[in-house]
């Protein structure tokens, strides 16, 4: 047996090279896929290059994921009737088995609050999210919030899946209704990372063009700027900046260029942090963390939105701001406005009646108090 492992190691088969040279280019997904051979056809035509500038590395993490779950394993079974290969029946099976225990861990995480999935449609969670520092697609770690797409890869969108698959469950009790959803969870996870948001946001953009349209052409033309130097103009700048076209995109990812822009702040009127912490985490961390925000008030907001009366306050004003209102008059609007709604918000909490009524009513006085506080503050900027 020795002898007979010697003579291959010294003078391997086609075959074996050829398995050899197929591991290597899965490990760094640069193998071939149905998928990949798809996106090639894309490709083709010259204005899809702009929109889907990769194909065969998005491509082949899909299969992956694909072959991690427990779809993988079916297939194998189902090669092995067809062609039985034993090396490559067990290499199927395996990686089935690897994932199905992560996608168990991903519903486990979400169930004790330390996972999210993707960034949620609804305005007034979106801004519920931003008053708690969360961040889709992440987990929580060390009182961070940390993206798993990045630092995992395919183990990442698996989390995500189980994570959805319980969520749906929780909500619905129907396992076909759970895993549909699941599924369709995992595509949207996948489009989330950076090498599909091309195709992601023209998708969005034929589909509701005219909530997306804008964000499309502005993500087309801010990519004209090289990544790692808007990396750098982020690194050195603490803020989250508003960007309300295209102009501004392109501001946004060129150092010095960036600060001129006016600050994006939540509903409350507090400046949101760009990811990460300093600049080394910034050029270095995938994971783009966001430090876990905590407050008694948000705290309050959270449990009356997951009881079912979602009362977080929306944006104010329409998307761009107010006409005939600059830029920073918009900002001190943001912040006047979103201090007097936390303070009116914060009263009222303080109040020893607001514990003896319930959910319902709460919300109510909840609405009316923080309307009231944000007509106040357009009252006093109006002039």
């Amino acid at each position: 047996r020795s002898a007979r492992v010697q003579e291959l190691l010294a003078n391997p088969t086609d075959e074996m090279l050829a398995a050899g040279v197929d591991d290597a280019l899965t490990a760094v997904f640069q193998n071939r896929t149905r998928l990949g051979d798809i996106a090639k056809a894309v490709q083709s035509i010259e204005e899809m290059q702009f929109i889907l500038p990769f194909g065969r590395t998005p491509s082949a993490v899909a299969t992956q994921i694909i072959n991690y779950s427990p779809i993988g394993g079916l297939k194998a079974i189902v090669g092995a009737v067809k062609d039985w290969d034993q090396r490559r029946f067990v290499q199927e099976v395996g990686r089935s088995l690897t994932g199905v225990p992560v996608m168990v861990l991903g519903g486990l995480l979400l169930r004790k609050g330390l996972l999210t999935l993707a960034h949620p449609e609804d305005e007034r969670e979106r801004r519920l999210w931003e008053l708690e520092g969360k961040m889709s697609n992440a987990v929580k770690i060390g009182g961070y919030w940390r993206s798993i797409l990045t630092l995992l890869g395919p183990a990442g969108n698996l989390l995500v899946v189980g994570g959805a698959f319980a969520k749906a469950y929780a909500e619905t009790g129907s396992p076909s209704a759970a895993i549909t959803q699941a599924m369709f969870s995992g595509a949207k996870s996948f489009t989330d990372q950076t090498f599909l948001k091309g195709m992601d946001t023209a998708m969005n953009a034929i589909m509701d063009p005219e909530r997306s349209a804008g964000y499309f052409f502005s993500s087309l033309a801010g990519s004209v700027v090289p990544t790692i130097v808007a990396d750098v103009a982020r690194a050195m700048d603490d803020e989250s900046r508003r960007v309300d076209g295209m102009l501004d995109k392109i501001k946004s990812r060129i150092p010095g260029w960036r600060e001129s822009l006016e600050p994006r702040v939540d509903v409350f009127g507090n400046d949101l942090p760009r990811f990460g912490g300093n600049i080394l985490e910034v050029m270095a961390d995938p994971t783009m963390p966001i430090k876990v925000r905590h407050d008694p008030v948000v705290d309050e907001l959270r449990r009356l939105h997951d009881a079912g009366f979602p009362v977080t306050p929306t944006k104010l004003g329409p998307r761009g701001g107010y006409g005939g209102v600059t830029p920073e008059q918009m900002t001190e609007l943001y912040r006047r406005a979103g201090e007097r709604c936390y303070l009116a918000i914060n009263a009222l909490m303080s109040d020893g009646r607001y514990m003896d009524i319930g959910d319902e009513e709460k919300s109510r006085l909840v609405k009316r108090v923080s309307g009231d506080a944000r007509d106040m503050a357009r009252y006093e900027i109006a002039p």
